[in-house]
């Protein structure tokens, strides 16, 4: 998987992001919490509908603050293939995602559209789940000594996936599995049998041998009886010469009567062509006659639809006079409407604006009574929590006071206590002034000197709370009978405005005003505007349809003219017409010529079938004096030849049947020797086949054996481990080196303490992050073509500045590689290495990405 572009849109830190992944190692810097990790988590949470720092249930919690949905667009590479994943976080916690497969055009297939379908489909893709990936291609804050600590935990699942084994182990199982169907499926071991039984069928060599030779007899005799007919055929042949003469004499004189047919109709033809000026004047004639009465149907329509077309236009006109007149009557009313209205608005006008400022006035009051109605109601409810204060503040003072009092009454037994203390018998008492005796001092007192002082605290304080809420009290009452006198004059203003409104209301009412008087006065006038425009409309209609009919009562008396014109032309030209067809009917029956039948032979030509005539006369004379002196009967000798032919054709069908048969048998003799020859090759190919089921049922043992997969794991494992070393030894200056001990636990090698072997636990926390980020470049490594990238979020934080250094010359060398490989740092010294440096800069609430090279 190489990433090839995000889209990130308010996810945890980030509000909006867009961001194309070309080859290349890229610092990401900035402040804490500007969202360096967020733009991790949003790669993760991309593929795998997961982050890191919350759990599945909670994935609103990746929503931005302040936003209510976040939106990721992820684009990766993966074998030639381009894939895109989007996801989308609503603020009720629903999670929607969908997974396409992008072409080359443009166009995109849809993979799969659930969350949980999408996740299934992506790790189908790269063969890596979340918590793989999370340990091998994108190492969270913290977690860079997790590969190295739980190396063992993870490392044979890890190469087992990433490598696809149980995959390739089961495409492996399928070919072999295939390889053994197409060898049973080759079937050789039955076709053998069906071979030999085949042979079986065939019969031996001998045997055929036998029945070709008698074939072999049967065509000598059939050549022998071809032989004696062909002499007889010979003394025959003259026969079918003349039959053929004869048939041909009968075809030309068939041909003779068809011509002399022709021949009469040639000479009429040149009859009609010789009347051919005559006929095409008649002709002429005629359509011309024809033609001026299309014309005169033509005029008569003409005048008629003229007729029609004055009807309507006398009938429309009269349609217009009454459309005139109804506008006119309504712009007549509607121009009273429109005065009656304006005059109603001016002697209104003075009222109307004086109306609208008192309501506009009379809103104002009514939301300042609303507000100090509020206000009242807040001072009112607020003087009755704080009175009903003031009594349990009271009451309580009442209780303390009291006590306070009970108290006092034996302080003056606890001050003597402490007097007699300090007296010895026959002391004269301070207090009193008697004699002092300790039998009569008291042995206990019920005085609590702390519970006093602390009553007393009570008390006053109690007094200083009843002081300020009674003055809380009375400046409440103070504010709410301010306020009460703002309503009152409120109320009045209120009342005062309202009896103008009603004088107003009522004046507008007398005058006709009403609310939408100025609204409908618009309409009045753009209707009125509008008659006006009809009117003009139908007058220029009206103008035009009087002129239309004095021009068409014009074409009428033109038409007229035409006709009458048409008529005296058609009568003369008939007269001609019927003299000139008398003429020609006349010529023609000289010739026996009807005159439906000109059209025929003017279309006939000459054809030149007198000549023809006499050449076939030629011809049937020549046969018939060929036939003259013919002695037998010509068709009972034909009939005899093709009785012969035909004989001999049937004895050719016959040697042409054993030629077939002598044929098959050759062949079946070759078919034998070649069955013999394929089943000797068939056999040594089953002994093969077997053979190599033998091996492949050998080679299907060994994958269902345990150790085939020990040994597969070693061998990536030390493939990696390789890697792993050339990285370590240039990260450490060839202080420490991987090794493997027996049961496969990762041991680290220091070559500077004699070769003293450690567990990565054992390891400071700067040698940790270095083992790790030497087997994680390993892996990275060793599956490119499953990932073709390396994220590391703050993995450097333990290490001193020369081991920087060494990180620097190594992540230098896949610049140019064609890999992506991003880790974040708050290490000027990283981040000034490389040319490629993205800063997360946080906004006014929010992050946002620059980057800068």
């Amino acid at each position: 998987m190489t990433p090839v572009s995000i889209e990130i849109k308010d996810f945890l830190g980030i509000r909006e992001l867009k961001f194309d992944f070309n080859p290349g190692v890229y610092v990401m810097v900035g402040r804490n919490g500007s969202g360096k990790s967020s733009f991790f988590e949003a790669l993760l949470f991309s593929l795998y509908g997961r982050g890191i720092r919350h759990d599945a249930r909670l994935v609103k919690a990746y929503i931005r603050n302040g936003a209510d949905r976040a939106i990721l667009r992820f684009k990766f590479k993966r074998d030639e293939k381009i894939y895109e994943v989007i996801r989308e976080i609503s603020e009720k916690g629903a999670s929607i995602a969908a997974l396409y497969e992008v072409f080359r055009d443009g166009n995109r297939k849809r993979l799969a559209s659930s969350p949980a379908s999408v996740n299934k489909k992506i790790e189908q893709i790269l063969r890596i789940d979340r918590d793989t990936f999370l340990r091998t291609f994108l190492i969270a804050q913290g977690e860079i000594d997790k590969l190295a600590n739980e190396f063992k935990k993870g490392v044979r699942n890890l190469i087992m996936k990433m490598s696809g084994f149980d995959e390739m182990k089961q495409n492996l199982k399928d070919k072999l599995n295939n390889y053994l169907k197409d060898l049973n499926s080759q079937g050789v071991e039955k076709l053998i049998q069906e071979l030999k039984k085949d042979l079986a069928e065939k019969g031996t060599e001998e045997e055929l041998r036998r029945r070709r030779k008698d074939l072999y007899e049967k065509r000598t005799k059939l050549l022998e009886e071809i032989l004696k007919l062909d002499e007889t055929i010979t003394k025959l042949n003259n026969y079918e010469f003349l039959y053929g003469e004869k048939e041909k004499l009968k075809e030309y004189k068939k041909r003779e009567s068809d011509i002399l047919k022709l021949a009469e109709k040639e000479r009429r033809a040149e009859v009609v062509e010789k009347l051919k000026p005559l006929i095409d004047l008649t002709r002429e004639v005629e359509e011309n006659v024809q033609r001026k009465r299309q014309q005169l149907i033509k005029l008569k329509k003409d005048v008629d639809n003229f007729t029609r077309e004055i009807n309507l236009i006398t009938y429309d006109l009269k349609k217009k006079e009454e459309m005139l007149t109804t506008l006119e009557k309504g712009l007549e009313l509607l121009e009273n409407k429109q005065k009656k209205m304006q005059d109603i608005i001016e002697s209104t006008r003075e009222a109307v604006n004086e109306l609208k400022i008192i309501q506009s006035r009379l809103t104002d009051i009514k939301q300042e009574k609303e507000y100090y109605e509020n206000e009242r109601k807040k001072l009112l409810s607020n003087i009755s929590n704080l009175e009903k204060e003031l009594i349990d503040l009271k009451e309580k003072a009442d209780r303390l006071l009291k006590e306070k009092e009970e108290l006092e009454k034996l302080e003056l037994e606890w001050m003597a206590f402490r007097i007699s203390e300090s007296l010895e018998d026959g002391d004269i008492c301070p207090v009193c002034g008697g004699t002092f005796y300790k039998s009569n001092k008291k042995d206990t007192f019920l005085f609590d000197k702390g519970r006093y002082q602390k009553i007393l605290e009570m008390y006053e304080k109690l007094n200083e709370r009843v002081a300020r809420k009674s003055e809380n009290l009375n400046g409440r009452k103070e504010k709410l009978m301010e306020i009460s006198d703002i309503l009152k004059e409120k109320n009045d203003k209120y009342k005062q405005l309202v009896e103008r409104k009603n004088e107003l209301v009522r004046f507008l009412k007398s005058a006709g005003y009403y609310t939408k008087i100025e609204s409908d006065l618009k309409k009045v006038e753009q209707e009125l505007k509008s008659k006006r425009k009809d009117y003009e409309k139908t007058w220029k209609s009206y103008k035009d349809l009087e002129n239309n009919l004095k021009l068409i009562e014009k074409d009428i008396e033109r038409s007229q003219e035409k006709i009458d014109t048409l008529k005296n032309e058609i009568s003369e030209s008939e007269k001609t017409l019927s003299e000139q067809k008398e003429r020609v009917t006349k010529e023609l029956e000289k010739s026996g010529i009807k005159m439906e039948e000109v059209e025929e032979y003017l279309n006939f030509g000459k054809k030149g079938y007198q000549k023809e005539l006499e050449r076939i006369r030629a011809q049937i004379e020549s046969i018939e004096e060929r036939l003259k002196n013919v002695d037998k009967d010509i068709d009972e000798m034909y009939k005899k030849l093709k009785n012969l032919k035909s004989q001999k054709e049937g004895i050719h069908r016959n040697l042409e049947n054993i030629n077939q048969e002598i044929g098959k048998i050759d062949n079946v003799i070759k078919n034998v020797r070649h069955l013999k020859e394929r089943i000797k090759t068939l056999e040594k190919k089953w002994e093969e086949i077997s053979r190599k089921k033998e091996v492949v049922n050998r080679i299907m043992y060994l994958l269902s054996d345990s150790n085939f997969g020990d040994y597969f794991f070693k061998l990536k494992l030390k493939s990696i481990l390789d890697i792993a070393n050339v990285e370590l030894i240039n990260l450490t200056d060839g202080i420490f080196q991987f090794i493997l001990s027996e049961n496969d636990e990762l041991i680290i090698k220091r070559n500077d303490r004699n070769g003293e072997e450690l567990p990565p636990e054992a390891l400071s926390g700067g040698e940790k992050t270095l083992v790790s980020l030497a087997l994680a470049i390993a892996v990275s490594e060793s599956f490119v073509g499953n990932v073709g990238a390396l994220f590391i979020d703050e993995g450097f934080s333990a290490l001193d500045a020369h081991n920087r250094e060494k990180i620097v010359e190594i992540l230098r060398r896949y610049e140019n590689l064609g890999r992506v490989i991003i880790f974040i740092t708050h290490f000027e010294d990283l981040s000034s290495r490389f040319a490629n440096v993205l800063r997360m800069e946080n906004g006014v609430m929010e992050s946002e990405i620059a980057i800068s090279n």
